[in-house]
């Protein structure tokens, strides 16, 4: 007996859309995630500020499209803010006066996108002068929250929503203090991963007077997912459509004949 490649792909269609998955084949990857590093924090020490920055960054990307924004302001008493959306993602940040924040969000179900990505940052940072011997200190509260979800095998979603304080000395030797919460998460194949954290992040640094010292608080967030492969799966569906169609009108012309 000869098989027609068409047909058997046909078959392999309708016994997929028949299975258990019928009804979600177009099933969706999901991320959402936010960073949150409340203002003011609290900086002890006998420094003097020489230059301090706030800023704000995203991106958004699909294989089809691209978006970008930024903003950078001098000060920490200013307000910055970024967004970026393409179809299947969208990207937020800003520096507040009473907290740097983030978010995410990025889908992907394999008709609309097959890849979906989204970045952001939300920061502020500067220099500052040790006017004597001591310790410098920085205290900051934090909330990150960090959502996944897959539908279906063959689907991954990961990310990652982050709040990090810096304490660096800028003159050699260098030497940096760095805490951080750093919520990663992977998932794939109908998972779902839920998960979220609050608390407090803590440096501190001896400074010799004069030294050059540099202070960074920020929250970050990632985004990335992937769908289940249903283009080989569309493919299929229109090669067997088509040799349906040809069969019906090859038995339509021999009823009439």
């Amino acid at each position: 007996m000869r098989f027609n490649p068409r047909f058997l792909c046909l078959m392999l269609v309708c016994s997929v859309l028949m299975g258990p998955a019928a009804g979600s084949v177009w099933a969706t990857a999901v991320v959402n995630g936010s960073a949150r590093l409340n203002w003011p924090v609290s900086i002890s020490g006998d420094i003097s500020w020489t230059e301090r920055t706030s800023e704000s960054g995203a991106f958004a990307a699909n294989e089809n499209d691209s978006d970008q924004d930024s903003e950078v302001l001098s000060g920490w008493g200013v307000a910055t803010s970024a967004f970026a959306q393409v179809s299947t993602a969208t990207a937020s940040a800003s520096t507040q006066s009473t907290m740097l924040q983030t978010s995410v969000w990025a889908m992907a179900d394999g008709v609309a996108a097959a890849d979906s990505f989204a970045d952001t940052l939300a920061r502020r940072h500067g220099y500052f002068t040790a006017n004597s011997d001591g310790v410098v200190m920085l205290t900051a509260s934090y909330e990150v929250i960090l959502s996944l979800q897959t539908e279906q095998p063959g689907e991954h979603a990961e990310g990652h929503s982050t709040a990090y304080v810096r304490l660096g000395r800028a003159v050699t030797p260098n030497e940096w203090d760095l805490d951080e919460l750093y919520l990663h998460g992977s998932v794939k194949d109908g998972a779902v991963l839920n998960d979220s954290e609050t608390g407090f992040l803590s440096v501190q640094l001896w400074f010799d007077a004069g030294d050059v010292g540099y202070l960074e608080m920020a929250a970050t967030g990632m985004g990335h997912v992937t769908p289940e492969p249903a283009s080989l799966v569309m493919v299929c569906v229109g090669f067997g459509l088509t040799a349906l169609r040809r069969r019906l009108r090859v038995m339509a012309l021999l009823a009439a004949g």
